[in-house]
């Protein structure tokens, strides 16, 4: 059997200050999707870091299939006309995304998060002003609507158990790492222990120490170093290799 290739694909779009972008495309023609697409420009890459929104928009494409193969509309042109998906909708894509796309049940946790971002695109464009097109709503109106929408989403949540809480590092253990990864005085000057390659132990030490001071995820700490520009990387790693 032809596997029948996506409608929609995520694709990585990398701006001039090094940023990436990720947009949510049409397969077919590479053109964005209209209103995920401001979704993701103008609000979401603000509060996420970019792999998580290319997972967020990843769940945006299922919403876009369900619309087009099982209700029946195109969905930009459904939100841009002022028109919402309605109870019975919600409830007919959230039977769509009980299972992954190679059919098997997704767990309790992704189920609810699919749903969270699902929600929070839903209510960010009830507003005009954010999605474009026509029936502008009062504030009170509005209110109104995200309101619905939130009694909604809360009653389909399955309700995942927390995750455990993750310990800080104990000053055992902190001390361990320097004396892993840390520099060293020599009469000479500084050195590394040989655990890594010689261009990558400065910046590995760097890198540990910026995330314990300032509590910074190692995602977002990967992104910002692999945003440096080149000149930037070269003269706080002097001795990495050029760029590409």
């Amino acid at each position: 059997m032809v596997a029948v290739p996506a409608p929609f694909t995520v694709l990585n779009v990398v701006l001039d200050s090094g940023e990436r972008l990720p947009c949510l495309v049409e397969s077919a023609t590479w053109l964005p999707v209209r209103v995920a697409t401001r979704w993701a420009v103008r609000y979401r890459r603000y509060r996420v870091q970019s792999s998580t929104l290319a997972n967020n928009l990843r769940v945006l494409a299922r919403v876009y299939r369900w619309a087009q193969e099982t209700a029946g509309y195109d969905l930009d042109n459904h939100l841009t006309q002022g028109q919402t998906l309605g109870i019975r909708g919600i409830e007919s894509l959230v039977s769509t995304l009980r299972a992954t796309t190679d059919g098997h049940a997704l767990d309790t946790g992704a189920f609810d998060q699919h749903l969270a971002v699902i929600e929070d695109f839903l209510k960010w464009s009830l507003d005009s002003e954010n999605r474009g097109g026509r029936s502008v709503l009062s504030l009170e109106q509005l209110t109104a609507e995200r309101g619905k929408l939130d009694q909604l989403f809360r009653s389909l949540r399955v309700g995942a158990r927390p995750s455990a809480r993750i310990e800080p590092l104990e000053d055992v253990d902190i001390e361990a790492i320097r004396h892993a990864i840390g520099p060293r005085r020599d009469p000479g000057g500084m050195s590394f222990p040989q655990a890594f390659s010689s261009h990558a132990r400065l910046r590995n030490w760097l890198m540990f120490e910026v995330a314990l001071e300032l509590g910074i995820r190692r995602g977002e700490l990967s992104q910002a170093e692999t945003g440096f520009p080149a000149t930037c990387r070269r003269r706080w790693y002097p001795h990495s290799p050029p760029a590409g």
